[in-house]
């Protein structure tokens, strides 16, 4: 086997467009094409012309490395042995550049991560230009595509893919490898999206057309509503200013506010209003856009793939890619289940989508939002098969409490696994407040859910008034604030861990090199080689990239820094909305969301691999839940339930339960 490893890039281009279908896809389009090709062995570099040199190297078992391997990948398998006898290259032969970044936290991007590392070589910006104009038609004649493709553009697209080659080398040299629980779990990742999950995609066409039609009946509606100050439920600066004239004060329509502005509708008794925002919020959920989203990236074969994003937080945990599938919503009453049915019914017996709405209308208050209930559904196995599904229940509760050691906490859900102990939300308001969980009433439930999922990580009353908006419960400052402080007062041993485990990470900073262990020693901070590294109980590690001590400061909602008097540690990363590398602050709060995060991710992943040993072969994942399509006489519900609970050896004495089933489709 060589040893030497090989570093591979290609420059395509195609009527299908990348972004929306995913490499899979893109890759089997018959108007995808190979403009260019460079690679690196050793001392020597090649072209198409001589790509058989690579093949020998790869049928002889070696390497190849590149950023975002799984393209190279596809294009290798899909589109260049289409007309070449060359071997097949495998995802155990590919290191991926991109994968490695990912688990430093640094920019995935090859342009972000060489400049952040300090690479020798950079990428090459105006041959970016170019190449994105060469990846797609400049226009199309009777049909068929024209491209910038002039002898003087090949050849500086050539010189760009070179460059993109050298970078990726420099880049190889700087970031390091993957530990062997991080290979095996990008091997396990780049199965999962190799596989694919199945889709409807006869249904999911009827479901586009019907959430079409209810699209334009929706802007018909709101015209109406509004009479004629606003056109669609898309116009959110119009609602807004509609909404304010109406002496209904806001200054937003985002997800996080809109459910406030419902409660100000019914505190004005303004039931127009209320259709309005109605209106707006079940738009705002995109149900054209998703089942859009489905049928552009599903492959030949109606399986999406490419579904899932490794290491795409920097905690480790996947992120969505595609059609998002954590974004879908879910489907959590007997009545939502049966309007789901109901829609599939209809769609089916229906071909006319406009007949199919004023049948659905007459059936849902909104059809848009059974559209977006029924997006899971949408999601099917193969024939011959079934979907067995196992989601671990309120795993990130369980590992707080663990991590805390706040043991009354612990017993709590221990004696509720086992049938004899009450729900964690009623647990939680009777040990604030003093009251036998069993006398507190529903509303009071609900209260206690606000607090648990509020305050968990060092949230404020803010964090409750806005968690209390999702679920009906309207909270003033002076009810938030009472709520946090006795939610605190119940939960001593996870104050004191957040003020442990900040005090930790700013000791390593000052001590570079030093050990220090918090929480029982179930986590260790170090900084080694300008990152702060902060060990977890399975022995993985998150990254925070060049820390340093600065004077600590709270930040306000509106921007507004004050001093604390407290120092903080200062990194750099990337930031999660923007995507941009920035400077970022930790604090104890972020750093127990970050350790339980990552603890539960750390879970998951050994649960898979125990699925996988077991013949359970995964297809989709999902926040805390692994989805497995097998064979319909294949294994039971019990097996994935016993082998997703299985408490690791670094885990012991942490509560963990998983609900699961199995179905034809995905409607958990």
């Amino acid at each position: 086997m060589p040893t030497v490893a090989a570093h591979l890039d290609f420059e395509t281009r195609s009527t299908c467009d990348l972004k929306k279908a995913g490499a899979h896809k893109y890759a089997e389009d018959p108007s995808t094409e190979i403009i260019v090709a460079r690679w690196r062995l050793g001392n020597k570099t090649g072209s198409l012309a001589d790509i058989h040199i690579l093949g020998d190297h790869i049928a002889a078992g070696g390497t190849v490395v590149a950023h975002n391997a799984a393209f190279e990948r596809s294009i290798w398998n899909k589109q260049l042995r289409r007309f070449r006898d060359l071997p097949e290259l495998t995802a155990d032969q590919q290191d991926c550049t991109m994968a490695r970044c990912a688990t430093l936290a640094l920019p995935q991007s090859l342009d972000g991560a060489a400049k952040v590392v300090g690479a020798s070589v950079l990428k090459d910006t105006d041959g970016h230009k170019l190449m994105m104009r060469m990846c797609r038609p400049k226009g199309f004649v009777d049909g068929r595509p024209e491209w910038h493709e002039t002898d003087e553009q090949i050849a500086r697209l050539d010189q760009y893919c070179g460059t993109d080659v050298d970078a990726e080398c420099a880049l190889d040299v700087k970031v390091p490898r993957l530990t062997p629980l991080q290979r095996k779990t990008w091997l396990l990742d780049q199965q999962i999206n190799d596989r694919g999950v199945m889709v409807d995609l006869p249904l999911v066409q009827k479901a586009l057309a019907l959430a079409e039609v209810a699209n334009f009946k929706a802007a018909e509606e709101m015209f109406r509503l509004t009479d004629g100050e606003v056109e669609r439920p898309s116009q959110v600066t119009r609602i807004i200013k509609w909404l304010n004239g109406r002496g209904i004060p806001t200054a937003s329509l985002s997800k996080g506010i809109i459910d406030d502005v419902l409660v100000l509708a019914d505190m004005f008794d303004d039931e127009t209003a209320r259709q309005v925002v109605e209106l707006r919020r079940a738009s705002a959920k995109s149900s054209v856009a998703k089942y859009q989203a489905i049928v552009n990236a599903a492959c030949r074969d109606h399986r999406v793939r490419g579904t899932i994003n490794y290491h795409g937080a920097a905690t480790g945990r996947w992120a969505g890619r595609l059609i998002q599938t954590q974004n879908f919503p879910g489907v959590y009453t007997e009545e939502e289940a049966a309007d789901v049915q109901r829609l599939h019914d209809i769609l089916n017996t229906y071909d006319d989508p406009k007949v199919a709405y004023d049948v659905a209308s007459m059936l849902f208050d909104n059809v848009l939002e059974v559209l977006s209930k029924a997006l899971r559904s949408m999601l099917i196995a193969a024939p011959g098969k079934r979907f067995v599904g196992g989601d671990f229940s309120n795993v990130e509760g369980r590992v707080s409490a663990w991590f805390a050691g706040e043991t009354w906490k612990l017993k709590a859900f221990a004696e509720f696994d086992l049938g004899i102990g009450h729900d964690l939300y009623k647990i939680a308001y009777g040990k604030s407040f003093g009251v036998d969980p069993g006398a507190v009433t529903k509303l009071e439930r609900q209260v206690g859910k606000v607090q648990e999922l509020s305050f968990q990580f060092q949230g404020g009353k803010r964090a409750a008034q806005k968690m209390g908006a999702k679920i009906g419960v309207t909270l003033s400052d002076e009810r938030a604030e009472e709520l946090k402080v006795a939610w605190r007062e119940a939960h001593p041993a996870h104050v004191a861990g957040w003020y442990e485990i900040q005090d930790a990470a700013i000791e390593a900073v000052r001590r570079p090199g030093l050990i220090v262990p918090c929480l029982g020693n179930r986590i260790q901070y170090r900084v080694a080689n300008g990152i702060l590294w902060c060990r977890l109980p399975s022995g993985r590690c998150i990254a925070y990239v060049h820390p340093k001590i600065v004077e600590g400061v709270f930040i306000e909602e509106d921007g507004t820094e004050t001093p604390t008097g407290r120092p903080q540690v200062q990194f750099w990363g990337v930031e999660s909305t923007t995507k941009k590398w920035t400077k970022q602050r930790l604090y104890g709060g972020l750093q127990w969301e970050n350790v339980v995060q990552a603890t539960a991710y750390d879970i998951l992943v050994e649960a898979s691999f125990r699925l996988e040993d077991a013949g359970y072969p995964i297809v989709l994942t999902v926040h805390d839940e692994n989805v497995a399509e097998v064979d319909e006489d294949f294994g039971s519900v019990e097996e994935f339930t016993e082998l997703m609970a299985i408490v690791p050896d670094w885990a012991d004495g942490l509560p963990i339960a998983v609900s699961a089933w199995d179905d034809t489709r995905y409607v958990k």
